[in-house]
């Protein structure tokens, strides 16, 4: 379930958002739900992304992830 989440989610960005690795977004996000896991409920901080996500593609949520993405691409 979390991974269909994560998968769905790092699609729509990459979509939005074109350059970014749709891996790199998915590692972000699991490790994201990981970290938040300690704290929150695993599946809120997912929700959320993915309601962000996929009400604003071009939102901030979005090119967030985005431009964290290609930062790791980078690294590399």
């Amino acid at each position: 379930m979390l991974g269909q989440i994560v998968k769905e989610i790092a699609e729509k960005v990459t979509t939005a958002n074109p350059g970014p690795n749709e891996t790199f977004v998915e590692q972000i996000l699991t490790e994201l739900t990981r970290q938040s896991a300690q704290v929150y409920n695993q599946g809120n901080v997912l929700d959320e992304i993915y309601s962000q996500v996929s009400a604003y593609p071009y939102g901030i949520v979005s090119q967030s992830l985005a431009r964290f993405a290609r930062a790791l691409s980078t690294d590399i």
